[in-house]
């Protein structure tokens, strides 16, 4: 689901999204899906957590510059 890259000459790395995925307002397949999340896209991960169902999850937030304004949520859950 996630690719790592690694910048040049530094120790920061990113997550990034190899498919297509939803984001969920919580960790429960039912809830409501967010947005769509494209292949591609930069996220942070906020907590990992472990469903009663033995689904696991990631909360995440997108990682995009700060100058960019969206109306879409960029918070919340990711099944992995």
């Amino acid at each position: 689901l996630f690719i790592k890259k690694n910048f040049c000459g530094s120790s920061i790395s990113t997550l990034l999204t190899n498919k297509y995925c939803k984001l969920y307002s919580s960790p429960i397949i039912s809830s409501h899906s967010l947005r769509s999340i494209s292949p591609g896209t930069p996220i942070k991960v906020i907590r990992s957590w472990s469903s009663f169902d033995g689904s696991e999850w990631l909360h995440i937030k997108l990682d995009f510059n700060s100058l960019a304004i969206s109306t879409h949520p960029n918070r919340g859950w990711l099944k992995i």
